[in-house]
């Protein structure tokens, strides 16, 4: 069948729009190579031949990423066009303002994100659109009509380029007369190239996560919208086998991370203070009472009792890791690569403190053996056995009280214990049912959770029980030995445990006030002890203690919280997650995640209105934003 002269022409509009387009998005391609290998690739750590290979693999394949979605539309649209009874001029008109304005936009996206990057240390995420297109979110950074006039003009400087491209595109086709067939040769042996180089590196990447190598991923951080991929059943079914998760890589000095700020300064001490750190799995706050905890209930009127206090995390990890570290769970791959100590225990052990720390889970996960307690000697680390959580409690009371009651008494002693009973499933001795109504057994893989929500909380309550009847043997051991007259004694949990109240069961699943609101009592001798109702939180840890025990810089130069002894006070803290920030005040939560929308609730967890999401204090989420990258190199 013969083609009619308007599909012709369609046809020859097609071929010369697409003819244009090929060349354009050649040139497209290598600005948007220029402006990584300007402003990204001089971030990563050129360290050796393997580190070269794969910044320069992810340096030319991520600018074909970054600028196909441009290419898509441009190519749908040239081919939906064939279909419109348009002049050719017409058709060539739409397709260049649509080349110019979204190659444009990918260029103003990619510098964009290089400049939050550089000064925040995260990409574009849902935080920052949310910040850019909400009334008074760009004032709220305190951007001035200077900042807005600069903008208009780089922008129209990205798109003045982008036309300049485009014009040069139209030269060449003139003076450079190649076929199509040829060109689309062309294209397609760099687009098998760059795809063949970007499969080496997704393999090279895989494997480096596989052998525990954490040089590749601390590098592709780096780069905006880096895909990460794993291949370890494939390297398990070829035999390849894991490197060990205990030989993990120090690459501290890679990761960029600049902790402390300021070198650390301490003053003499004549009599140092013995430390004692009790820590509980899944405590929350609200089972703290006559009932449930009767001896420490009694013990707690010997302390700083805080009643607005937060953990630094909705799980373990994080909530330790603010605990010691007092920054936020952000820092955490950074730390962990670099095997990086707290400043407080690096001057505990200058200090000549003996150390034994206990816990009935585990040191090796989360990875408190490469972080808080890295420069802890193994021998003095004690984990627990196979025998359940109560068991284990018990038994690593008994020898952290023998370790006190045997030790050097010429020197400090700092002892660590972590209580798993109140972790589920709960467990607890017959004498420690305070709830009869509970549920007698407990299998992750046949329990009802919802039918059997209350009787489950119950067995929560009991093995909190056997929890003070634990803490109780420390408190009255203390006493006896005359210790609480030159011992810090910190009781607190990791994080809270939800029971549907909100619709979840246990923790890590949300910032709901059930999953992130632990005790906290604080034992200092010679402090009175009172009832603190000002918000605190797990970050204030570290600095309380270190300035106990005698350094002297201010908490700002090696963490994020404040010393709850001081005269300074939070108006918000700061709770995280795997990959979330949530910012707390006593209003509001406002949660800040890389993968998803930024949600505002009531500090209570209920939805917000319109109005009262415009209440959100954007100024202190700003200095969050700013503090999650205090403590990395620029």
């Amino acid at each position: 069948m013969k083609m009619t002269i308007l599909q012709t022409e369609n046809l020859n509009n097609l071929k010369f729009l697409s003819h244009t387009a090929g060349r354009f998005f050649m040139g497209l391609y290598a600005l948007l190579l220029l402006e990584v290998m300007l402003l990204f690739t001089p971030l990563m750590d050129i360290g050796n031949l393997n580190a070269t290979f794969f910044i320069l693999c992810i340096s030319l394949t991520y600018p074909l990423l970054y600028m196909l979605p441009t290419v898509v539309i441009i190519f749908v649209a040239i081919y939906i066009l064939r279909y419109f009874n348009l002049k050719h001029s017409h058709k060539i008109y739409i397709i260049y303002v649509a080349m110019v304005l979204l190659s444009g936009t990918t260029m103003l996206l990619l510098f964009a994100d290089y400049k939050i990057y550089s000064m925040f240390n995260f990409h574009i995420n849902g935080f920052v659109l949310n910040l850019i297109f909400t009334p008074g979110g760009i004032e709220s950074m305190g951007a001035s009509n200077f900042d807005t006039v600069i903008v208009v003009i780089f922008g129209a400087v990205i798109f003045g380029l982008t036309a300049l491209l485009l014009w040069l595109t139209n030269i060449i086709r003139d003076k450079l007369v190649i076929s199509l067939k040829k060109e689309l040769l062309i294209i397609t042996v760099l687009l098998v190239g760059l795809i063949s180089l970007g499969t080496v590196e997704k393999i090279y990447f895989s494997y480096s996560n596989y052998e525990n190598d954490q040089e590749p991923f601390y590098n592709s951080q780096h780069l905006p919208f880096y895909i990460i991929t794993s291949m370890n059943h494939i390297f398990r079914v070829l035999g390849i086998h894991e490197t060990a998760k205990d030989n993990i890589k120090m690459y501290g000095a890679k990761s960029s991370l600049h902790y402390p700020l300021k070198a650390i300064n301490v003053a003499k001490i004549k009599k140092p203070l013995n430390i004692v750190w009790l820590v509980a799995e899944s405590w929350r706050a609200d089972t703290l009472n006559a009932e449930i905890m009767p001896a420490t209930t009694i013990f707690a009127e010997k302390c700083l009792r805080f009643h607005n206090h937060y953990s630094a995390g909705n799980g373990t990890r994080m909530a330790m890791f603010g605990m010691f570290y007092g920054l936020y769970g952000s820092y955490w791959d950074a730390v962990l690569a670099g095997q990086r100590p707290p400043v407080l225990m690096t001057v505990l052990q200058t200090q000549h403190y003996q150390f034994q720390m206990y816990t009935s889970a585990k040191f090796t996960y989360p990875e408190f053996d490469k972080t808080i307690f890295a420069n802890i000697k193994p021998k003095d680390l004690h984990q627990s056995g196979q025998n359940g959580g109560f068991v284990n409690d018990r038994k690593n009371i008994g020898e952290m009280l023998a370790f006190i009651k045997n030790r050097n008494k010429k020197l400090p002693f700092m002892t660590f214990m972590f209580f798993e009973s109140p972790h589920a499933p709960y467990t607890f001795p017959d004498n420690c049912i305070v709830k009869k109504d509970y549920l007698p057994t407990f299998h992750y893989t046949t329990v009802d959770i919802a039918t059997n929500i209350d009787k489950i909380k119950n067995r929560y309550l009991n093995s909190v029980n056997h929890l003070d009847t634990q803490l109780d043997r420390m408190f009255k051991f203390l006493k006896q030995e005359q210790l609480l007259k030159n011992t810090i004694v910190i009781v607190t949990g990791d994080h809270g445990e939800e029971f549907m109240e909100k619709g979840h069961w246990g923790h890590n699943q949300s910032f709901h006030e059930e999953q992130v609101r632990p005790p906290l009592l604080l034992y200092v001798p010679d402090k009175a002890p009172r009832d603190i109702n000002y918000l605190s939180s797990h970050l204030d840890i570290a600095p309380t203690v270190a300035a106990l025990i005698g350094i002297t810089n201010p908490p700002k130069d090696y963490s994020l919280g404040y010393n709850l002894l001081g005269d300074k006070r939070r108006t918000y803290t700061v709770c995280a997650s795997w990959d979330t920030l949530c910012y707390i005040n006593d209003k509001f939560k406002y949660e800040l995640s890389p993968s998803q929308y930024n949600t505002m609730v009531t500090i209570n967890d209920a939805a917000v209105n319109g109005d009262e999401k415009k209440l959100l204090n954007k100024t202190e989420v700003f200095d969050l934003m700013k503090n999650a990258s205090r403590f990395y190199t620029k």
